[in-house]
């Protein structure tokens, strides 16, 4: 075995800094790839993901917004041929319903060229997949989109041209479409949302596993530089005057391998060069929540309205109900009243045979009844005129009831038309409270995601602050170890 006593001082203080440049430039070149490699994902989930799901939550916010002006048709759209402030309303939201298309369409077209550009851009074939897929199933939700606002656009005309039953009709179709639309949507949301915060994992795995080797070789390089020192140290006090300044120099070399290790330390905890990619991320995800808390306040805002909507639909009904109640009394009453004339045309029947009794008997009387002839004559006429109005009233009394009948059936088909309107406020009302829920618990997650950013930010700035002290002490353990193998040189054992 060879013996390492033999071997001459300044060869063993030169294979032993040999040892240790190498262990820092091997650590040092380890903590850049790695910082190199976190910073380009954390750089991909802000540049791919970040902006994919920021439009989409602008989707999900639009389509509520519009969604809440096409409620608003519903409402107004059955009374504009006899309200002009419900024609007002109605054209106010038929407007606002079409510039929310019109918004809806311009995004879903720049995610389409988001995801192309992502798509042109991917190095790994399973990345590229994975964004095929994304612009299939944004593409799908487009498609329903638009199948929604055509069907949408269908009542809106039938509202103008005054056909209220077929709108009412193809509104519960409408009705299923919003709701399986909205889910789509949701869903989608919410799976571009997980695959962020596992991006995020794997950035803060790294980060640990990067955390983990440093430390470790910090340990390594500690161990080996006081290793040196102590040897030096025993070396070096046999030794007299220039042994005395290789000393001072070996004492430099551990004060500054004590600085090297506290620098090492602190990269250990995370990676360099990811500070402006998590800035940039925060801020984006800061974005995405206060998006997320506005469509929030809007959902429980169309909670309240649908609420109150329910209402003045249940007040209608009762209001209905009194009607038909009155009309049906306006019925019976022209009955009643059609038996009076009766009594009546009968009255005038008989007083007009009087009158033709009392003229005989009058022409019988001779010169003596002629002035009773004339009376007699002037009943006759006043029962023929009676007969004949009472005619007239029994005519208009028959209309009357017919009208009657006619207004209560009308009455009740409108009720139970009430009756669907209110049924449907009320899936509407419990679908808003469930989309208010929904936003809820993503404003959690957004907090809770830009809570992690924050923190990886902080890492990033104290990894920035220790890379620059290693550098330093690098360099000056440089500069004492050629100063000390000088020294060195000048002695053999």
């Amino acid at each position: 075995m060879y013996e390492w006593n033999k071997v001459r001082l300044s060869t063993r203080i030169n294979v032993q800094q040999m040892v240790l440049m190498l262990a820092l430039l091997g650590t040092t070149i380890f903590a850049i790839l790695s910082v190199r490699v976190i910073g380009t994902s954390a750089e991909t989930i802000k540049i791919q993901d970040m902006p994919i799901t920021q439009m989409l939550t602008e989707i999900q916010q639009h389509k509520l917004e519009q969604l809440y002006e096409f409620q608003l048709i519903m409402r107004h759209g059955e009374y504009i041929g006899s309200s002009q402030e419900s024609l007002v309303e109605f054209e106010k939201s038929v407007t606002e319903f079409n510039d929310f298309e019109n918004i809806l369409s311009n995004i879903f077209l720049d995610a389409d060229k988001k995801l192309d550009e992502i798509i042109i851009n991917q190095d790994e074939e399973e990345d590229g997949i994975l964004f095929i897929g994304i612009k299939k199933q944004l593409k799908e939700i487009d498609q329903k989109n638009k199948k929604y606002n055509e069907l949408a656009k269908v009542i809106i005309k039938y509202f103008e041209e005054g056909k209220i039953d077929e709108a009412f009709e193809n509104s519960e179709k409408l009705e299923q479409d919003k709701e399986d639309l909205n889910d789509e949507i949701k869903d989608f949301v919410v799976e571009l949302e997980t695959k962020i915060l596992r991006g995020l994992a794997g950035v803060a795995s790294q980060a640990m596993r990067v955390s983990t080797v440093m430390a470790s070789v910090a340990v390594v390089v500690i161990l080996i530089t006081m290793g040196m020192a102590v040897f030096s140290i025993i070396t070096l006090r046999t030794m007299k005057n220039t042994l005395g300044n290789v000393g001072n120099s070996i004492q430099q070399v551990a004060s500054a391998a004590s600085q090297s290790s506290n620098a090492i330390g602190m990269v250990a905890d995370g990676a360099k060069q990811q500070t402006d990619a998590i800035t940039q991320a925060v801020t984006a995800v800061g974005q995405s929540m206060t998006v997320l808390s506005d469509v929030s306040k809007n959902a429980d805002e169309a909670t309240v309205i649908s609420k109150d909507a329910a209402n003045i639909v249940d007040n209608g009904k009762g209001q209905m109900d009194k009607m038909v109640s009155v009309v049906n009394r306006i019925a019976d009453n022209s009955g009643k009243i059609n038996k009076i004339t009766d009594v009546i045309n009968n009255i005038t029947s008989q007083t007009n045979m009087l009158s033709l009794n009392a003229a005989i008997e009058a022409a019988r009387a001779g010169e003596h009844g002629k002035g009773f002839a004339v009376v007699a004559e002037q009943v006759r006429r006043l029962a023929e005129s009676s007969r004949s109005s009472v005619q007239d009233i029994i005519e208009l009394i028959d209309q009357a009831v017919a009208d009657a009948s006619e207004a209560v059936q009308v009455a009740e088909l409108v009720s139970d038309e009430m009756g669907k309107i209110a049924d449907a406020s009320g899936n509407t009302e419990k679908m808003m409270r469930n989309i208010a829920t929904s936003m809820e618990e993503q404003v959690a997650t957004i907090s809770e995601m830009q809570h992690n950013m924050d923190t990886l930010k902080s890492i990033g700035n104290n990894n920035a602050n220790a890379a620059e002290e290693i550098t330093q002490t690098i360099m000056e353990l440089s500069r004492i170890s050629d100063e000390t193998k000088n020294e060195i040189n000048k002695f053999n054992i």
